[in-house]
Formats: C-alpha cells, structure tokens, sequence
C-alpha cells in the first residue's frame, strides 16, 4: 500500500519534469507517441529530398539493449537523481524508505537458500519501481538535449528547422538519434557510458541496433564509431517494425500475425463452443492479437479480406445442432451475411467482431488525436508531412474529411489513415461536426504553441 501511495504521488511531478518521450509509466502518456514520432521521423527523412532526388541530411537512430534494467540500479544513483528533478525531503524519505537495503533467500525444489544482502536495483514486483526507473533515466535524457543545445550533438532537422529530440524512451526500451554516426555516434556513446558509470546501467551492443536514415540509409555491419551494428532490414521497436520500406515490414507483420491466429484458432476449435462463445473468442482472443498493431500500420486489402475470413470462419464453424443455419452445409447462399451477425443483438445480430470497422476506427484515431491540445513530437512531424505534400493543410485540413484521392507523396501510412478516418466518420453520419472539432482543435494546438 505504501508503495501503491508513493508512485501515485509521484506521477502529477513526473508529468512536468520528465521529457515528453518517456512514454511509459507515466498516467496520461500513451506508447503510440513513441511509435508515431520513430515512424513519422523516417517518413519525414525519406521525403526531405533534393531536386535531384537525393537526401538532403542524414542520420541514425541507435536502440539501445540495457542489461537486467531494474535489478542494476545503483540506489544512491536513484537518490541524486530523485533530488535533481526537486523531489522535497519527505518523498526524499519515502523513496529511500520502500527501496532501503534487505535480504532474500533462493528457493529451489522447496529447498532455501541462506539470506543473502540486496543491495542494488528496484524491489521486483513493486508499484513504484516503473515510476522510479523514470527517474533515474531521465538525466541520460536531460544531458543529452543539453549536449544538443550546446552543440556539441547534432541530431536531423525537423520540418520546423529545429533539431529533433536526441532521445526517446519507453520503460527500458531506448532509441538515440544522431545526424552523423561519424561524428555524433561517439558523443552520444560518450553520454551513454557516463550514465552508465553513474548508474551502473550495462548496454548489450551486440544486442542494439542502429537504423541508417537519409544519406545513411544504406549503412550495414557494425559500426566502427560506436561498436553498435546496423541493419538494413526492419527493427521491431516497441513491437512495432520500423522500416525504411514501411509497406513491406507491414506486410510481413500481418502475415506473422495471421499464421499466428490460425494456430490459435485451431486450438479453441477443438472446444464445442457455443455461438456466444466463439464470437466471444474472436473478438477477444483473434481480433485482439490485431488492436495493437492497427494502430500504427495498415494491411492490403487481400491481407485484411485474410484476417477477415480467419475470424468469421471461426465463428461461424460449429458442430452444433442449433447452428446449422451457420454451417449451411457448404453452401454459401445460406450462409447468413457476416453484415449482420455483426450487429447487436438488440438489432438481429450475434454482436461478431467488424474488423474492418475495427481497423478503420484505431487507424482512424491517429487524426483525432491531432485535433487535441498537446505538442508532441509525433502531431508535429504528422502535421509537417501533411504540409509537405498538401500546402493548404497550413491553414485547413478540411480535405482530409473529403472524398478526394489522398494527395500524391504522402506516406501510404498516412494516405490510409486519412481513408479510414473518412470512412469512420461517414459511418458516424457526423461529417460536418467533425470537421468543426478538428478546425477548432488545430486553433486550439497553434494557440498553445504560441503560449508556449
């Protein structure tokens, strides 16, 4: 319970000290503005190019592997930071108190160890140990934009013309960026190793991994600056696939997540369900392993009509006297329309899961979220790729809720998520008042930028 209190008193602080790209552990802050900006900041480096065609900067994002994260926190480390961020005495107290020096024993086959002292890391299993290892990763953070303001790091230009946050975390889960791996590679390993030092952290660089961006972008094996490897292929971060070919990491994503449901599929079959309780399954089992990863990438149209017929085919196979209707006994004109097992029961339907809606509505949230106060980086970078291919969209993005084509050389991540954001809000019958939500939310993020 105490350390339940402390972590809830910790997250109002936390919101204002620690950097916006700490996404994880925080209430209010949400994995996806982690995703969206790594996604946005590649679209944005592929699409900032010459009259030649080629790139006009370069740069790199490094991802960083840190060893048993928790376990190696050096507390006095976690101390000194708690007490740079301005934490008073009293959650001074507090935080020396639920992290003091214990003991533990092993047990193994019913057999204990002797107690042994506990001297380092974040008590496992804790509610204030997620908020605590925010703390001490933020100085890595705050040295490095301070190394940034200096000058002594360089990281690629924004669309804006300012330099593009030196780090993003999420939990443990770390990505650096550089403009040249030659010159500011070592000044960010430089950085990493003094954290390091302080807080007895170990980065794995045969674990890490480095993504060339721009000029960079062919860059493969291992880095001679920074001793960490580059690739050219996708990089799961944050189980999303960054990819200088987005569509093709995409693509293999669903076809992994689709061979992945089929076997799932095949072991809820043998169970004699009832209608109720396949549905059930397929909304909550199949469809859920989908929600996450809707959010940030788009299947083709034949992956989708794939995932699509996975589910219903799950649903609608019983050996059940009673649902015969579903079987049909393979003949397809009997088969009722998956349109209206779709619907709620109230309305004559089975309440099945609409993947298509289903996608349509989490690809479509990506724009919604751009009608809403806040500066992340991601609305910013989304914003500026908008700008790039359609000038207007500096005063009106009015034609994203049209029925025209998406313009040309906006990233097809985009281009779908403004189709779906269509196609979600001509289903809601609520076009205009969508419009005027997302006119005013635009004037509403300008005017607090200006404040700001």
């Amino acid at each position: 319970m105490v350390s339940k209190a402390v972590s809830a008193r910790l997250q109002p602080a936390l919101d204002a000290v620690v950097d916006e790209l700490q996404t994880a552990f925080i209430t209010g802050r949400w994995i996806g503005d982690n995703a969206l900006y790594l996604q946005g900041l590649i679209e944005w480096m592929r699409l900032d190019v010459g009259a030649d065609g080629t790139p006009r900067q370069g740069g790199a994002l490094y991802f960083l592997d840190i060893e048993k994260a928790y376990d190696r926190v050096h507390r006095q480390w976690l101390y000194a930071s708690a007490e740079g961020l301005g934490f008073g005495p009293r959650m001074l107290r507090w935080i020396r108190l639920i992290t003091a020096n214990g003991s533990a024993r092993v047990c193994v086959n019913g057999m204990l160890s002797d107690a042994f002292p506990v001297l380092n890391g974040l008590p496992q299993g804790s509610t204030a140990s997620p908020p605590l290892w925010v703390i001490q990763m933020q100085p890595l953070t705050s040295f490095l934009r301070r190394q940034v303001e200096q000058g002594a790091l360089r990281t690629p230009l924004l669309p804006s013309g300012e330099q593009a946050p030196p780090a993003a975390h999420h939990a443990d889960d770390t990505t650096l960026t550089a403009r040249d791996p030659a010159v500011d590679g070592p000044v960010l390993m430089a950085a990493v190793q003094l954290f390091c030092r302080a807080s007895n952290a170990r980065v794995h660089p045969d674990k890490s991994k480095a993504m060339g961006l721009g000029r960079f972008a062919h860059l493969t094996g291992p880095c001679p600056h920074t001793g960490v490897p580059f690739t050219t292929g996708a990089v799961t971060h944050l189980g999303v696939p960054l990819s200088w070919d987005s569509d093709a990491a995409a693509a293999d994503l669903f076809t992994r997540r689709a061979r992945g449901m089929a076997f799932v599929a095949r072991l809820w079959a043998a169970l004699s369900l009832t209608l109720v309780g396949r549905v059930h399954i397929a909304k909550q089992v199949l469809a859920a392993k989908l929600a996450y990863h809707f959010s940030f990438l788009n299947p083709s149209p034949a992956q989708l009509k794939e995932l699509t017929d996975l589910v219903d085919h799950f649903a609608a196979r019983s050996m059940h006297a009673e649902d015969a209707s579903l079987v049909s006994h393979g003949n397809p004109l009997l088969l009722p329309k998956r349109e209206t097992a779709c619907l709620p029961y109230k309305d004559g339907g089975v309440n099945h899961v609409d993947l298509p809606a289903f996608l349509s509505a989490l690809q479509a949230k990506t724009f919604a979220l751009l009608a809403q106060p806040g500066r992340q980086p991601w609305k910013m970078l989304t914003r500026a790729l908008l700008t790039h291919v359609r000038p207007d969209s500096a005063t009106t993005w009015a034609w994203v809720y049209s029925d025209a084509p998406a313009p040309a050389g906006l990233p097809a991540r985009l281009a779908a998520a403004v189709g779906h954001l269509l196609t979600a809000q001509l289903k809601a019958a609520k076009l205009e008042h969508f419009v005027a939500i997302w006119t005013a939310g635009g004037a509403l993020c300008e005017v607090e930028e200006v404040q700001g």
